[in-house]
């Protein structure tokens, strides 16, 4: 396997409860650097909990995270919104675009949020930089709602890559998409697996997830490998 980005060793997530409720159960999961990877499994069965782990949203009960060969475990909360904010881009089912912004202003907020140096000038240079490399640079200063549901999932993903991220973390991108949207967004998927993005997809689509070169089922918190 390449470099890992993602190390899951012997990592478990319980939720108090009577009794205590397992929602991860002694995972171990590598990801290496360049790799799409698709999780997937029935509602209820641990996906947004490892997600939520992955995306340093939620800590392990126990075991051992290492992204990009950082522990992050035992790191305070600041380090690990700033490891967050600089190693992982996130694309959701919604959008979350604010209607009020136009397309490339919505992509340069990323770099506010990451409090990244620059002019304005320089933040929408790299802005557009990201929307060409996903082929929405033509709809930049558009208004979001004027915007097709795959130009808009496109647009996020442009978000996501401001920062150059170790790790795109996808959680059921292609929910709100017709056939068509759907499969423009895989073709762009692919598109950067192939230049050595890592990417990993929560998704229930079976077409989702038969794209990915690896596939993995979670099952009541436990993960299983599939051919």
């Amino acid at each position: 396997m390449a470099e890992p980005v993602i190390e899951l060793t012997e990592v478990c997530r319980e939720f108090p409860a009577q009794p205590p409720v397992r929602a991860l159960d002694r995972v171990t999961l590598r990801v290496g650097r360049g790799d799409y990877l698709a999780i997937t499994g029935p509602s209820g069965s641990g996906k947004s909990t490892l997600l939520n782990v992955l995306g340093l949203l939620d800590r392990p009960s126990t075991g051992s995270y290492r992204l990009d060969g950082v522990e992050t475990t035992t790191l305070r909360d600041g380090a690990r919104t700033r490891l967050r904010a600089d190693r992982i881009g996130f694309v959701f089912q919604a959008f979350h675009l604010l209607s009020h912004r136009s397309v490339v202003e919505n992509v340069m907020l990323a770099e506010v949020y990451r409090r990244r140096p620059g002019t304005i000038r320089q933040r929408r240079a790299r802005a557009m930089a990201a929307l060409e490399r996903v082929g929405v640079a033509h709809r930049a200063d558009f208004a979001p709602g004027l915007l097709s549901g795959g130009e808009r999932q496109r647009a996020a993903i442009a978000r996501a890559l401001m920062g150059e991220p170790s790790l795109l973390l996808c959680d059921e991108p292609t929910g709100n998409l017709d056939s068509r949207n759907t499969e423009a967004v895989l073709g762009l998927f692919d598109e950067l697996r192939g230049q050595g993005l890592t990417i990993v997809v929560i998704t229930h689509e079976q077409e989702v997830g038969a794209r990915a070169g690896r596939r993995v089922r979670i099952t009541d918190g436990v993960p299983a490998e599939e051919a």
